[in-house]
């Protein structure tokens, strides 16, 4: 089931590789197909619209979906998030790397029940106590503040 429009879905593909020999992770063949393509597959089936926030634009031209170049210059995870955050048209977005080419409907499903238009992020909470921010949902109320973190280079 899609969602109404007021979520976008948001994937994280702009990291340098760095582990991997500077490989873009989202082109990995990962379980018979790129990471890219199997987080695509399940982004489709959930949201109306797919951003992908990237440090290049190359390579993710022929997606058909919006992509969304880092703004700041400063390497890190958030910067896609605000990337994502920012070229999407929806109120909230849910975000996951291109690394986590197995994310399950499910867990994705079980995150956006939770937006309810009062909290501007929901994170879930590991078994250890520890957040996972980077499979999140985010509210377009998140960007000052991202920018601000960015800016002050936190």
């Amino acid at each position: 089931m899609k969602t109404s429009g007021d979520i976008a879905g948001v994937i994280l593909a702009g990291g340098r590789g760095e582990r991997m020999g500077g490989l873009a992770k989202a082109f990995l063949e990962v379980g018979g197909g790129r990471a890219i393509d199997r987080l695509l597959t399940v982004y489709q089936r959930l949201f109306d619209e797919i951003v992908v926030a990237v440090r290049d634009r190359e390579g993710f031209e022929d997606f058909g979906v919006t992509v969304a170049v880092d703004q700041v210059a400063i390497r890190s995870s958030l910067t896609g998030i605000h990337a994502g955050l920012w070229a999407s048209k929806a109120p909230f977005v849910f975000v996951a790397p291109c690394d986590m080419p197995f994310l399950q409907p499910g867990l994705v499903q079980s995150l956006l029940a939770e937006v309810d238009g009062e909290a501007d992020v929901v994170i879930p909470l590991k078994e250890n106590g520890r957040v996972e921010p980077l499979c999140a949902v985010y509210s377009k109320s998140c960007l000052p503040h991202i920018k601000k973190q960015l800016e002050g280079g936190d």
